[in-house]
C-alpha cells in the first residue's frame, strides 16, 4: 500500500523513524501520544491517559485467551490506551470487551496491518500537530 503523502515534501526524522518501525509505534512514539489523550470526567474536570506497558496488555490479553495474529511494536499499547480514553465505560464494559476491541482491530483482515498508527498519524494532521520525528525514534 502506497501513503497518498508519498511525493510530498517528508519532515525531517520521518523517513527515518519509518525505516526503523515502520508505521507502527515505537516505544517514544506511543509515549508521544499518550501524552495527547484526554477526556472530561462527570464534574467537566480534564483527566489525562496513564500510559501501559506491553506486559501489561499481554496479561490482559492473555487472561482473556486472547491472541494476537498482527502484533507489531507497541500498537497494543496506544489502542489500550486510546480505547480507555474514548470508549471505556461506554461502548466498551470491561476489561474483556477492551481486549477484545484490540484484537479486532489489529487482526481485521481488510484493516491493514498499519491502520492504528495511520489512524493517529491522520489525527495529528487533522489537528494541525507536527510530529517531532526526531524525538519519537
Amino acid at each position: 500500500m502506497k501513503s497518498l503523502d508519498l511525493y510530498a515534501p517528508q519532515p525531517a526524522g520521518k523517513k527515518e523513524y519509518l525505516q526503523h518501525n515502520g508505521w507502527h509505534f515505537s516505544k517514544k512514539a506511543y509515549l508521544y501520544s499518550v501524552k495527547r489523550m484526554w477526556k472530561e470526567d462527570a464534574n467537566g474536570n480534564e483527566q489525562m491517559a496513564k500510559p501501559c506497558t506491553m506486559d501489561e496488555v499481554d496479561e490482559m490479553l492473555t487472561r482473556f485467551n486472547i491472541h494476537l495474529k498482527n502484533d507489531n511494536g507497541y500498537d497494543k499499547c496506544y489502542l489500550k490506551s486510546m480505547a480507555m480514553m474514548d470508549f471505556y465505560g461506554s461502548s466498551i464494559a470491561d476489561e474483556q470487551h477492551l481486549a477484545k476491541h484490540i484484537k479486532d482491530v489489529l487482526d481485521d483482515v481488510d484493516g491493514g496491518k498499519e491502520r492504528v498508527f495511520r489512524h493517529w498519524y491522520s489525527d495529528m494532521i487533522e489537528d494541525g500537530v507536527s510530529i517531532p520525528w526526531e524525538d519519537i525514534l
